[in-house]
């Protein structure tokens, strides 16, 4: 089925609209999620070579971390082959975020992200940023106005040789050589926000034979990277449709922001781990076409949901049937079509860079009409799904999205061919300890191609033998592909990459009906405040104590609204990855292991207790013990409907964040 039924022009006009398609070289029509501990330097390596034109990002960096890493190459550095690169960074005082951007000019970024939409503890609960910024829009315009200045000063003093604005690239490469030539390099810890700098020992670091090789640095960008904000549709009470305007309306209007990647759900600050914020709050896709409607001077990409670069495109050719659409409308089989309907409107995040920062000139543009985004959305963002499956939702992305003629990795043993080759020079890049530990480790390098092989046959073999050859102690990831590679068949190995019919592709579901001023993005939920399932899950430990006597005192509204359980329930038999229910297998498990804790200490004690909670779900006694505490709200009958439809989803070994 075509995304766009609507196709009517003629053979001229859309020779026309295609032409303009590889004018879409350079925009985010597709990006990856920033994902803490997921989405560094090695998995973006790995990423950039199934595709050559998807915008990658980094994880998250708190601008504390820029301005007091002892090793900031660790931070901030990347292969010049990695861009175009979004650097996503975390904090709220105007100053330190445009020093850390000062900073971060000369490692050559090609935009810098504030996040608004990370509700973590992590983020949220140090230094209230992430997620909570939405709240107050006039300090996220303060914050990025004060950006804006700071990296259009450092661009200008590095193109004309300036000492100060090379700071964060140069002299910290050149600590790192001094360091290691010293035998005394000192090592860092990586989430400068949670874990800080680790303390160096006298004579514990040897120099790492990796960091003889100088690395290879991208050329400074001739104009300052262009700036943009990651958000939900709201947070906690804040999350009408009226609010979430305003938040942009007052960030466009205080600094030259002009595209705006929107996570198409709200965030509830207490109440919710992280995996349960990106799987229990409703989605509201059709809230990016409406942002498109309200600010046609303005860009907006979506984010939630989507799992490969396929559903995508789809999106991209979407025109939602109350929104005016006048982008061209070439035939959606074409391979370019996606490319060349955005390519058609201005790209305003590049214009933002060389107009004035004032207030006054980045506002509305009301003197001088400019041309409008035509009703569509700038691009996609795809989270886990790009990290979980790789190669099923990159490797076609540069054929399917930018209508190119060939994808740029044959095979998946090509790539492994090339990453390797990466790897190996990156291994023990930042430090070798005395005890012969590298960092980056054999283990961290694998760790990207763990999930290439996603569904394939042979796959659980394989990763079974990575890892019993990584306890051996193997000493470079030459050696682990060597020993585990023929557990895959010559078939997976050599097979190309899934290239479906692009005329077949399904149409992308939206709601016909865009929010009123009134909307609200969680109103089927309560407010928060209740527990969190499974005692707080991965969140849980050692940060989710604080929020046990919350989580007792939410339980009180024990017959909550029950609507959004149903709801997520219900959606959760649908298209694959639209609510996203089973997207984050850790969070599914966990909830899963509160139901089964549910049912097993109902059977020993009142079997009465609760079941009011969960009636017409079959689950007796699950909302009592979910949270901890007699009753559940329905944030937590929610977790336990997503729970239902995912018993049997592996658990992860670690977690992940997303902004």
């Amino acid at each position: 089925m075509a995304p766009d039924a609507d196709h009517t022009m003629d053979a001229e006009a859309e020779a026309a609209a295609l032409a303009l398609a590889p004018q879409a070289a350079g925009r985010q029509l597709l990006s990856v999620a920033p994902m803490m501990d997921w989405t560094d330097v090695h998995f973006r390596q790995l990423a950039r070579l199934l595709s050559k034109r998807t915008v990658l990002w980094t994880e998250m960096v708190v601008d504390k971390t820029v301005l007091h890493a002892h090793n900031l190459d660790k931070h901030l550095w990347f292969p010049p082959e990695q861009r175009p690169l979004v650097l996503q960074l975390g904090g709220s005082d105007p100053t330190t975020l445009a020093a850390a951007a000062a900073r971060a000019v000369s490692y050559g970024y090609d935009e810098i992200n504030l996040n608004c939409g990370c509700p973590s503890d992590r983020v949220a609960g140090a230094g209230c940023f992430g997620a909570a910024l939405m709240m107050q829009p006039g300090l996220v315009g303060e914050c990025l106005a004060a950006v804006a200045e700071a990296v259009e000063r450092a661009t200008a003093e590095l193109a004309a040789g300036g000492a100060g604005a090379a700071e964060g690239g140069a002299a910290a490469g050149a600590a790192v050589q001094a360091g290691a030539e010293a035998g005394a390099q000192a090592g860092s810890s990586g989430d400068g926000a949670e874990e800080g700098e680790e303390a160096e020992e006298e004579g514990a670091l040897r120099a790492p034979p990796a960091a003889r090789v100088p690395l290879r640095r991208p050329a400074p960008l001739p104009t300052p990277p262009r700036l943009t904000v990651k958000c939900r549709l709201g947070v906690d009470e804040a999350d009408s449709y009226e609010q979430l305007v305003e938040f942009v309306r007052v960030v466009s209007e205080r600094a030259p922001v002009r595209h705006f990647v929107v996570h198409s759900r709200k965030a509830f600050l207490n109440g919710l781990s992280p995996h349960q914020n990106r799987t229990v709050p409703p989605l509201r896709h059709q809230w990016a076409w409406a942002l498109a409607r309200d600010f046609p001077h303005l860009q907006f990409s979506l984010n939630g949901g989507l799992q490969t670069a396929h559903e995508g495109r789809s999106a991209l050719l979407t025109a939602h049937p109350a929104v005016p659409f006048t982008r061209p409308r070439p035939d959606p089989a074409h391979p370019a079509a996606a490319a060349a309907s955005v390519a058609a409107t201005p790209d305003f995040a590049a214009l933002a860079t060389t107009s004035s920062t004032s207030p006054s000139s980045a506002s509305t543009p009301s003197a001088t009409p400019l041309p409008t985004n035509g009703g569509g959305i700038e691009g996609v963002m795809i989270g886990r799904g790009a990290y979980n499956d790789p190669w099923g939702c990159l490797a076609d992305a540069d054929r399917a999205v930018w209508g190119e003629a060939a994808n740029p990795a044959a095979s998946r043993r090509e790539v492994i061919a090339a990453y390797r080759e990466y790897a190996e020079s990156m291994h023990g890049r930042w430090s070798v300890k005395a005890d012969g530990h590298h960092d980056p480790s054999v283990r961290t390098l694998m760790r990207p191609l763990l999930n290439l092989f996603h569904g394939e046959g042979g796959c659980k073999r394989w990763k079974a033998a990575v890892d019993e050859v990584l306890k051996a102690g193997a000493g470079s990831i030459g050696e682990v592909l060597d020993a585990t590679l023929p557990f895959l068949s010559a078939e997976v190995l050599d097979a190309p990459p899934r290239q479906p019919d692009l005329a077949a592709l399904p149409a992308f579901p939206l709601d016909p009906e865009l929010p009123t001023p009134s909307s609200r993005a969680g109103q089927n939920q309560d407010p928060p405040g209740a527990g969190r399932a499974g005692g707080q899950g991965k969140a849980g430990k050692g940060k989710g104590k604080k929020k046990k006597d919350k989580g007792a005192r939410g339980s009180e509204n024990g017959s909550g609204n029950g609507h959004a359980a149903t709801s997520v329930e219900e959606a959760g038999e649908g298209v694959e990855g639209r609510v996203a229910v089973g997207c984050c297998a850790e969070a599914a498990a966990e909830a899963a292991e509160a139901a089964a804790r549910a049912e097993a200490e109902e059977s020993d004690g009142d079997g009465g207790m609760g079941g009011s909670a969960s009636a017409g779900r079959g689950g007796a006694g699950m909302g009592s013990i979910v949270g901890g505490a007699v009753g559940a709200t329905a944030p937590e009958r929610a977790v336990a409907a997503a729970a239902a439809g995912s018993r049997g989803e592996q658990r992860r070994r670690r977690g992940c964040v997303v902004s």
